[in-house]
């Protein structure tokens, strides 16, 4: 109903034998800008979060922030935020800053006003989430006009998840940076806006939410030492 998609659609295909493509459907009157190809299987979970045999640099990553729990160690020479926690909850209108680092995460809430800020003055903040707890709606849950990430650029913050948690935007929230979590559902509520970048096991837009990619960050995830996001397959029709 009025989606609007300026780029193109990449439907992949199963695994099956013969694979089985994906199909487009429509309700209402969509405008897609682009064209809408098959491609090939996509992997869904391209960085290797579930990859333990042999483990990838994702998932050795997580076994050890999860085994030091960094949110204990200083960070750009000041004491952690977190001060050793592994919950961020904050309430109506609330501020915490985040500057470089890595930082061990359960679960984030993000209440009416709040403001996650991210300070990547002294270089980026990667967020590692992981574990079961059910926080309310979703491991992470910004709520009514709450803010992730207002100094940086998309580039400057990365949330990894290997959690199947729900993440959701609601209303009027506003995200700026990079969300990679392969077995979650996220969603963007109304009029909830999210620059950079998201992977997820599902998607879902609803009324006015907005998605914008930011292609430099295909570009920082290039190298195969550095986690890589590329473009699996395409193809032109003559």
């Amino acid at each position: 109903m009025d989606t609007y998609i300026d780029g193109n659609l990449g439907l992949g295909a199963d695994t099956s034998d013969p694979p089985i493509n994906a199909l487009w459907t429509d309700t209402g009157t969509p405008i897609v800008t682009g064209t809408s190809d098959t491609v090939e299987h996509v992997d869904p979970d391209p960085l290797g979060a579930n990859d333990s045999d042999p483990p990838s640099e994702l998932y050795n990553k997580f076994i050890d922030i999860i085994t030091t729990n960094n949110n204990v160690t200083a960070k750009d020479g000041s004491p952690c935020p977190l001060e050793g926690a592994t919950a961020i909850d904050l309430g109506n209108s609330e501020k915490l800053t985040l500057t470089a680092g890595d930082y061990y995460i359960t679960d984030i809430i993000l209440r009416n006003g709040s403001t996650l800020e991210i300070d990547a003055t002294s270089g980026p903040v990667n967020i590692y989430l992981s574990g079961t707890i059910d926080a309310e709606e979703g491991e992470i849950e910004a709520k009514n006009g709450s803010a992730l990430n207002n100094l940086s650029q998309p580039t400057d913050f990365s949330i990894f998840s290997n959690s199947s948690q729900d993440i959701a935007f609601k209303h009027s929230s506003a995200f700026k940076g990079m969300v990679y979590a392969p077995n979650a559902h996220v969603e963007m509520k109304n009029t909830a806006g999210v620059y950079g970048l998201i992977w997820g096991n599902t998607a879902t837009i609803n009324n006015s939410g907005e998605f914008y990619f930011d292609e430099a960050i295909k570009d920082k995830y290039l190298s195969p030492n550095n986690y890589t996001i590329n473009v699996l397959s395409w193809k032109d029709d003559f």
